[in-house]
């Protein structure tokens, strides 16, 4: 406490800080492994939910490494475009031929964000799905991918 002309002046002052504690990258890559495990799992038994579940849970991994060297590579961006519409617009960005094959749904049966969501249509991402993904079995692209996102 300080005194001043005759005015007591009181301070008091507090420090508060919040601590981030980050996950290893290498615990992110075991979580996309271990998705990615369970996808071939599910579509060796054909268990539909099983598949659909588990290439969504492979698809919402891929953004914790997309600021790494890794969004360069062709079947990143077009599996982060699958992941936009099967989470954001709810699609199911994968269906079940005859013959036990699981394939990417075409980018035009996908829907879309709104019209006035430019920010989201993703004409690239797209454009690397349409080449890379769509009509191709789910299994494939995970076999191309780089090393460190391989199982």
């Amino acid at each position: 406490m300080r005194v001043r002309r005759g005015i007591q002046v009181q301070s008091k002052s507090t420090v508060s800080a919040e601590l981030v504690v980050l996950t290893s990258t290498g615990v992110q890559l075991e979580g996309f492994r271990r998705a990615v495990q369970r996808l071939r799992a599910a579509v060796e038994t054909n268990d539909e939910n099983g598949v659909y579940v588990s290439v969504m849970e492979a698809l919402n991994w891929l953004p914790v490494f997309v600021g790494s060297d890794l969004r360069e590579h062709g079947d990143i961006g077009a599996l982060l475009y699958a992941r936009h519409r099967g989470s954001h617009q709810q699609a199911s960005v994968i269906y079940h031929e005859e013959g036990d094959v699981w394939r990417w749904r075409p980018a035009a049966s996908l829907p879309m964000p709104p019209k006035d969501d430019q920010r989201h249509h993703h004409p690239k991402l797209r454009a690397k799905y349409e080449c890379l993904l769509e009509r191709e079995p789910v299994l494939d692209v995970f076999d191309r991918l780089p090393p460190p996102l391989r199982p």
